[in-house]
């Protein structure tokens, strides 16, 4: 499929993308930031929680110390002091700044600084504020006026009231320590691009669904053919799925659409030939009826305008005037039934019928006339009766019809014969009827049943056929959901077989 440039990328797909992706990116710095503030956290909360220990260590030891009754702060501050030079090489805490701080803030004893008259009232720090609200706290990498160094400070009150504070140099080894761990930052990284490449791969699959899907629309908008193979290899996905149900959708319409149009072409053609064949009809019954009205009128003018005609030509042309009279009225009981049987079918009323008993009259009803030019009839029917739902005329007319056409052009030692071929087809009889008179020509067998069609019309007129007999035999078959053919009777002659339903 050749596409423009302009659509080698869908703009949904872009957009979904661009969407997703920065919701996405939106949740990881999220999600960094609260892992870098949960991670810094740990860590302070952990030395935090290491020099509270050193705190609560060194009020144990103050505790322990007897100061002697009325003397001064400066021998209770030389003595606490002494102590505490002790006790911090001891335990190894050299490099951490100790500072005692009475409970109304004046600070009583600091390891760095021994000029106390530097120090400001520190009930305003946010360490020892905190520790007179909960026990303890801390602050975090704050400038100290006495010794303009930061430092980490975890202050505790002890129970007497005041407050000892631990203060850990802020220097590089501190800030390592306190550093969070970028590791998982550069592993977030690398997780984010193979989402993301992911999260492309599965788009891209999209596109090309939706590209796929917008040429067919543009297609079938633009009105052009949609071609049998075309738009099968739609992704295997759900909006694949869709996308090529809804192009089966559309080709069943455009299907249904082609045969609706083609189906009424078929119509209009039926239609055309119907009015053809009604001219046509109408023609043939104008013209089969002019010949004998013609003949009858032609007769009575003789006799009318010849009052000394002899008798014998008065009694010829009333002769043929009855004759003509007899083929007229013929004709028109036939044209009657074919017209009941094209318009009115649904009026024509059924009843049990014995086709046995049917063919049996009328082998009697015509015996004189195919006897009388040297034709047999073999009658080759079951003895049985052969019982079906029909209208008794018309199956009279079926093999009346039949029987006469053989009687009119077999010829003389002829035979004709009427076989049951089979009951097997239920609830259909099939029968086969047959001459071996001279036949017709292979050209002639697919007409035989057209109104007025006649191998030899001169033989035809001059015998006074009608013309529709054998287009009566057809309506009749099909009129009881029967099938009816002709074909040559091997080595001479003319069959015909066909169908009639039994119930």
């Amino acid at each position: 499929m050749n596409l423009n440039r302009k659509n080698k990328h869908s703009t949904f797909a872009l957009t979904l993308f661009l969407s997703v992706f920065f919701l996405f990116l939106v949740f990881f710095g999220c999600t960094l930031w609260y892992q870098y503030h949960r991670e810094r956290d740990y860590k302070v909360s952990l030395l935090y929680q290491k020099l509270e220990d050193y705190n609560q260590i060194l009020i144990d030891e103050l505790e322990q110390v007897s100061l002697p009754k009325n003397s001064s702060q400066e021998e209770r501050r030389t003595i606490l002091g002494q102590k505490l030079d002790e006790y911090l090489p001891r335990h190894d805490l050299r490099g951490i700044r100790f500072t005692l701080i009475t409970g109304d803030g004046n600070v009583f004893y600091d390891s760095e600084e021994k000029n106390f008259d530097k120090f400001e009232n520190h009930l305003g720090r946010p360490e020892i504020q905190e520790a007179g609200q909960r026990g303890s706290g801390y602050d975090v990498r704050r400038v100290s006026q006495s010794v303009n160094h930061e430092f980490f400070y975890v202050a505790t009150q002890a129970p007497e009231g005041y407050y000892v504070r631990t203060a850990l140099p802020y220097d590089t080894q501190l800030a390592a320590s306190l550093k969070v761990d970028y590791h998982f930052i550069g592993f977030s990284g690398f997780l984010l691009l193979v989402v993301a490449a992911f999260f492309g791969l599965i788009m891209r699959r999209i596109d090309i669904t939706i590209i796929k899907l917008r040429s067919f629309v543009r297609k079938v908008d633009s009105g052009a053919r949609i071609g049998e193979n075309e738009y099968q290899d739609f992704p295997n996905n759900e909006l694949g799925e869709i996308s090529q149900h809804l192009v089966h959708i559309y080709k069943k319409l455009s299907d249904a659409k082609l045969e609706l149009l083609d189906g009424r072409e078929r119509l209009l053609e039926q239609k055309a030939l119907q009015v053809q064949q009604r001219k046509e009809l109408t023609q043939n019954i104008a013209h089969e009826l002019k010949t004998p009205v013609t003949s009858i009128q032609g007769y009575l003018e003789i006799i009318v305008n010849t009052p000394n005609l002899p008798a014998e030509k008065r009694d010829t042309f009333l002769r043929q005037c009855y004759s003509q009279s007899t083929r007229l009225a013929n004709l028109l009981k036939d044209i009657s039934q074919l017209t009941l049987l094209d318009e009115a079918s649904e009026m024509i009323s059924k009843e049990l019928i014995d086709i046995r008993l049917v063919v049996s009259r009328l082998e009697e009803e015509l015996r004189m006339n195919y006897e009388e030019r040297g034709i047999r009839f073999e009658n080759e029917l079951p003895a049985r009766s052969l019982l079906m739902r029909g209208n008794p005329s018309l199956i009279y007319s079926i093999f009346r019809n039949l029987m006469d056409n053989s009687i009119a052009y077999a010829g003389a030692n002829s035979t004709m014969r009427l076989e049951l071929l089979s009951e097997a087809e239920a609830p259909f009889f099939r029968f086969r009827y047959s001459d071996n008179g001279p036949g017709v020509g292979e050209e002639h067998l697919g007409r035989l049943f057209e109104r007025f069609y006649r191998v030899d019309k001169g033989r035809s007129r001059k015998l006074g056929g009608t013309g529709l007999g054998l287009a009566i035999v057809k309506n009749a078959v099909l009129f009881h959901n029967g099938t009816i053919q002709a074909y040559a009777n091997k080595p001479h002659g003319l069959c015909f077989e066909f169908t009639l339903q039994a119930q």
